[in-house]
């Protein structure tokens, strides 16, 4: 019965791991929209705590096959299904562009969406640099997207270019997603109305970004996992 449970649970465990990030999610930052960098070291430590007690409870399977747990058992084990090659490329070929890729996203939300919504109601100037500010984030989202689509995945390997492939397709959805709340916020301010359906519907848009992002980092963090990256940050 033991064994039974624990194959479900590994078999949803990313569904587990979104579910503790999303909760978490709420308490990283206060009053802003929450780091990739951020995101990407809950999931890590979401991941190492749940497959700690997994890994604890199958030790303990059943009373007949009970053993001592050493210092060493005690440690959260890492997958490594990789070759050497394979991490090699995605360590020099892959991984430091991701991380600048990672990198811009933050830093285009936080000069382009939350400066400009920080002044845009003070006074018609604000507005108007608010406006322009908040324009920018299509072209740059666009090229992050076209960014996350072009990376090369040739030298990874079965469940890791899988992996590699949920990330790129879920970044390009999160792109795509601050597009879209850009362009109802820029809508919002050009009519100089600010409704409560209107902010409704521009959270829920970046709502379903962060989605997309956090799924994007969780395939990208078990691919390292794989790849025996994973480290709690």
């Amino acid at each position: 019965m033991t064994m039974l449970f624990f194959i479900i649970f590994m078999f949803s465990l990313p569904a587990v791991v979104f579910f503790v990030v999303r909760f978490f999610i709420f308490f990283i930052k206060k009053d802003k929209e929450k780091s990739t960098k951020q995101l990407k070291s809950v999931i890590i430590a979401s991941i190492i705590t749940i497959a700690s007690v997994t890994v604890f409870a199958s030790t303990y399977e059943s009373e007949d096959t009970v053993q001592a747990v050493t210092p060493a058992d005690n440690q959260t084990p890492i997958k490594n299904n990789s070759s050497s090659d394979e991490k090699d490329y995605y360590i020099n070929k892959l991984k430091p562009d991701i991380e600048k890729m990672i990198g811009s996203s933050d830093d285009i939300w936080d000069v382009h969406w939350e400066a400009a919504f920080e002044t845009v109601f003070k006074s018609e100037v604000n507005k108007n640099i608010s406006l322009g500010s908040l324009k920018q984030l299509e072209p740059k989202y666009e090229q992050i997207r076209k960014v996350a689509k072009g990376f090369d995945h040739g030298d990874l390997k079965r469940e890791n270019k899988k992996l590699f492939i949920e990330f790129q397709e879920e970044y390009e959805k999160f792109a795509e997603g601050r597009v879209i709340a850009g362009k109802m916020a820029v809508k919002m301010i050009e009519r100089s109305t600010l409704s409560q359906k209107e902010a409704d519907d521009i959270k829920d848009a970046t709502s379903d970004a962060d989605d997309h992002l956090i799924t994007a980092l969780l395939a990208l963090t078990r691919l390292e996992s794989n790849l025996g990256l994973l480290v709690a940050e």
